[in-house]
């Protein structure tokens, strides 16, 4: 199927800030694809389906049941009405039924998110491009943006790039990321309210009007369909590219300086064709790309520039020799089946010691560190199954998501629950949900991990029990052992079973290291010769990166002692005083969303803390008044306690003891507030 443009049919219905785009149509349309040589994209509405076949002739349907747009966050009265300064945040969600099997993707504007790992589900690859209903939201007058049917994703076999040719360079970016923050005001991503109000069709990235212009590929015609000589207001050009398949690819760039190859002509990749970003560019140079794509008996879809610059820089990654993980494509499986992982086209970086270590996350909260492992998933759904490599310098990480189909299966495993005790309760390990995709370049953190940070150590406890098999009639009982990565022996594991309860309390021994700098790691391993898996294994790490302590500190999440769950947090990063954060950034989120936490953890002496909200957006009323209470847990001397904030009436949380050093810490927390949670830094005051 290509971009047909169908008249829309439905009414869209409003809720407060969260609209779903219109019922499904009494004929829903199924459309196939055969994966080729270049980028393929289509428009779904509820209802459609399409039908996307492999290189390797495997094939993958998946159906859009229905989609929603919402406001996270604004500045305006009306997200109509944009003002200079002004920003918004909006969120796009669209269910989809996958092989049988329903997930959710999400996207976040215009954020760092906006600029995604895109989804791979077994083998296929899929950027979620847009919703029709976000214009029900904001205006479509800074270009073309918006997809005529419900929903717009562009796919392609995650085994090959997006054009038969490599990509060379558009623009240099010497730190392979887009930030946020250089897109124009910071709101200028695709699809981003220009000024909280106005849709972005198109990626504006800000540079010096000196900056080169390169051909990305090989251009069969190229010429300015604006320009200033012609009496436009703007140099705006456009490349175009027949493939060989019958597609047509347009690119263009705004803003242009001058045009350095005549017109009408072919030109090479990596031919210099202009210097970009000082003609009519507003408050700072920068130019203006787009990215459009038609198929054969098709209309031109418009399309995220970010697809181009992502294969871009995963191609220099790749001619430079850096580290990557990847996992082989994994056919659609069912519940009980034993399922190889492999690790296929992972590789230590030219820096890295030449040794990768591996680390798989299962998405159903199992792991493993084997090169290629194996794994039974036991409930039908889809995994986002997430492979981790190190090579001593670097760590790379790539998410596949899984397939899984049948009745679900009592298989025997153990089962883990993580927690300290006498400090803060009880928590369990968080696993990836398959709808949230990773910003790219962000750093890789491993999960499944126990820290411990300055001495003397409080003791842990890890909490394992069997799941669909008993030990506690006289069976053989868990083996636990435990591999170090740094040192030796520096670990006392004292397994303590009640019944089918495992306790396995944890200590570090202070007086067996001999360094006490930087980070201490080692694995923990359990095992039972009844469970179907392979040893369940936990990181354990002794941090002593310590700040000196201090009666006196702000901290915020640039911290690195600061912890923050993955996958939801937005940041804005718009050119206006009140988007700055105490030393930078700040963070928002809906506080009904449940499972999500940012974690403080100063350094600090011993005593008692005044502990108060702190940065500069708790001093703008616009803000403020969408921040009504949230809850707040405080890990002290004396155990947790949660607190309910309402930061419209004061910012203070409250006062608290402290032992020494930083295992103590201060958690917000999401899923009991109302409106918005405001995330910028805590202080931490002695009174006593």
């Amino acid at each position: 199927m290509n971009c047909v443009q169908q008249p829309w049919a439905g009414v869209c219905g409003m809720l407060a800030l969260v609209l779903t785009t219109g019922p499904h149509r009494a004929q829903a349309i199924d459309h196939t694809f055969l994966t080729k040589s270049t980028l393929s994209a289509a428009e779904l509405d509820h209802g459609d389906s399409m039908t996307v076949i492999l290189q390797d002739r495997r094939e993958i349907k998946i159906e859009l049941l229905d989609s929603q747009s919402r406001v996270l966050f604004t500045t305006l009265e009306s997200t109509r009405k944009g003002v200079a300064g002004g920003g918004s945040i909006y969120e796009m969600t669209c269910r989809l039924r996958v092989d049988g099997q329903e997930m959710s993707m999400v996207r976040y504007v215009p954020v760092q998110q906006s600029f995604y790992e895109p989804y791979v589900i077994g083998g296929l690859r899929i950027w979620f491009d847009g919703l029709k209903s976000v214009g029900d939201w904001f205006n479509e007058t800074h270009g073309e943006c918006l997809p005529k049917k419900a929903a717009r994703f562009a796919f392609q076999d995650a085994t090959l790039s997006i054009s038969p040719e490599p990509l060379h360079n558009w623009v240099p970016i010497a730190s392979r990321r887009i930030d946020v923050k250089d897109c124009y005001a910071g709101d200028d991503t695709w699809m981003g309210p220009y000024f909280g109000a106005d849709l972005h069709g198109g990626l504006d990235i800000n540079m010096p009007g000196t900056t080169p212009l390169w051909a990305p590929i090989d251009l069969d015609d190229h010429y300015y369909f604006n320009s200033r000589a012609k009496g436009d207001n703007n140099n705006r050009w456009r490349g175009v590219r027949n493939w060989d398949n019958g597609d047509i690819w347009h690119l263009q760039t705004h803003h242009m300086v001058d045009l350095l190859v005549p017109e009408h002509q072919p030109m090479r990749r990596g031919q210099l064709y202009s210097y970009s970003g000082a003609v009519r560019a507003g408050i700072t140079t920068h130019s203006h790309f787009i990215f459009k794509l038609k198929h054969p008996d098709g209309e031109w879809c418009d399309l995220d520039a970010w697809i181009l610059f992502w294969q871009t820089f995963q191609q220099n990654s790749e001619r430079s020799g850096e580290i990557r993980a990847h996992i082989a494509p994994v056919a659609k499986a069912s519940t009980g089946e034993k399922i190889v992982f492999r690790s296929d086209g992972s590789r230590a970086g030219v820096w890295g010691s030449g040794k990768l270590d591996f680390w798989w996350e299962f998405g159903d909260g199992h792991t493993s560190r084997s090169e290629n492992p194996i794994h039974r998933f036991s409930r039908c759904g889809v995994y986002p199954v997430t492979l981790t490599v190190s090579d001593g310098t670097d760590r790379d990480v790539f998410t596949q998501h899984v397939v899984v189909s049948g009745e679900d299966r009592p298989l025997k495993r153990l089962a883990f629950s993580y927690q300290v005790k006498d400090v803060s309760g009880t928590h369990t390990f968080a696993t990836r949900p398959a709808s949230k995709s990773r910003a790219y370049g962000d750093p890789v953190s491993i999960g499944n991990s126990i820290g411990f940070y300055n001495a003397p150590f409080t003791e842990k406890s890890l909490i394992a029990t069997p799941k669909n098999f008993s030990w506690a009639a006289g069976g053989n009982l868990p083996q636990i052992d435990v591999e170090y990565v740094h040192g030796n022996d520096w670990l006392t594991i004292t397994p303590v079973i009640d019944q089918d309860r495992l306790e396995i309390k944890i200590l570090p021994k202070i007086n067996k290291m001999v360094s006490r700098r930087s980070v201490w790691e080692a694995y923990l391993m359990i095992d039972h010769e009844d469970a179907i898996d392979g040893p369940q294994e936990v990181r354990v790490f002794v941090d002593f990166t310590n700040d000196p302590p201090a009666t006196r500190v702000v901290v915020d999440e640039s911290d690195p002692s600061s912890e923050m769950s993955d996958f939801f947090w937005t940041a804005p990063e718009f050119r206006a005083p009140w988007s700055r954060g105490h030393l930078g950034k700040f963070y928002v989120q809906q506080a009904g969303t449940p499972g999500e936490f940012v974690r403080y953890r100063p350094t600090l002496e011993g005593g008692r803390y005044r502990v108060e909200l702190y940065g500069p957006p708790f001093e703008n009323p616009v803000i403020l008044r969408q921040t009504r209470r949230f809850q707040v847990a405080v890990s002290g001397a004396d155990g947790t306690e949660v607190v309910s904030v309402e930061p419209t009436k004061s910012l203070l949380v409250g006062e608290f003891a402290f032992a020494a050093g930083r295992e103590g810490f201060v958690e917000i927390r999401s899923g009991n507030g109302e409106g918005l949670i405001v995330v910028d830094a805590l202080s931490f005051t002695k009174i006593d």
